[in-house]
């Protein structure tokens, strides 16, 4: 583990740490990958840097989330400002499969490490929560406590159903301005969670993570997927047996966009590919 220099967009951060990362070219998004304890060792030193960075953010994105920022280009543009760790198995198999990784890259669960970081929670870590619903929320401050975490739970917000994210962000940067935090988890899906962490930390100087559907399965709300099933890269089968009328429609879809823009990554890196040999090769 050392640490480098990450350029981001127009930003350099000098206190990243080197996890592994691999890159995707279509839609183009470079991702991060490491186990749980160097995730956080990123986190710990970006809450200590936070008030001097303009922008901290980290997105633990599935295969879903990258269809829709294949979609939708300015998304895409949001979720590239942060840090984005893959929290998907078939995508990571494929970028391993691709050869597009670095030595030390993983797949990174949300869940896993929203777990791991409530658990080693430092003194420093004042934590703010935007969950789906109250009842999440009590679920994961009795965690809290019976866990005797260091740090504490600065505040929470249960945002209105509704695709404004305007006002709903309006509301947290009080709420989280009056209680101090220093870390906003979010976790109230993809893409609204996206817009939501881009327009907080463009507003004050925090880190946000979303984590999608962790919380629910952290609190205990939902089930997390064997072991077994998430390394054979079918967790998404697991939650359509679960939900099969929520997400049918969801994954038929999905799924095949999602095939498609691997092929058509592929596809592109080939062409690259080629295209450089030929040059080499008149010259």
């Amino acid at each position: 583990m050392r640490i480098i220099q990450v350029v981001s967009g127009d930003r350099e951060d000098s206190h990243f740490v080197k996890i592994g990362k691999a890159s995707l070219n279509h839609p183009e998004i470079l991702f991060y990958g490491g186990e749980n304890s160097d995730l956080f060792t990123t986190l710990d030193l970006s809450v200590s840097n936070c008030n001097s960075q303009p922008y901290t953010s980290f997105h633990f994105a599935s295969a879903a989330v990258i269809v829709d920022c294949a979609k939708n280009w300015t998304l895409l543009s949001k979720i590239t400002r942060g840090y984005i760790f893959c929290d998907s198995r078939p995508l990571q198999l494929y970028l391993v499969a691709a050869m597009r990784v670095e030595k030390y890259f993983r797949q990174s669960r949300g869940t896993g490490f929203f777990e791991f970081a409530w658990r080693h929670s430092t003194e420093q870590m004042n934590h703010f929560l935007i969950v789906p619903n109250q009842e999440t929320f009590n679920l994961l401050q009795k965690l809290f406590i019976s866990q005797k975490s260091l740090g504490q739970i600065s505040g929470y917000l249960v945002p209105p159903l509704t695709e404004d994210m305007n006002g709903v962000a309006s509301e947290a940067v009080s709420l989280i301005r009056e209680s101090r935090a220093n870390i906003v988890w979010i976790g109230i899906g993809a893409p609204k969670q996206i817009v939501l962490a881009d327009l907080i930390s463009s507003k004050i100087p925090v880190v946000t993570v979303t984590i999608g559907g962790a919380m629910e399965i952290v609190s205990g709300q939902r089930k997390e997927a064997p072991l077994w099933i998430q390394r054979f890269a079918l967790e998404w089968l697991f939650r359509w047996i679960q939900e099969p009328r929520r997400l049918t429609k969801r994954y038929v879809v999905g799924n095949m966009s999602f095939l498609k823009i691997l092929i058509m990554d592929f596809m592109k890196t080939q062409f690259t590919y080629v295209r450089r040999k030929l040059k080499n090769s008149h010259e």
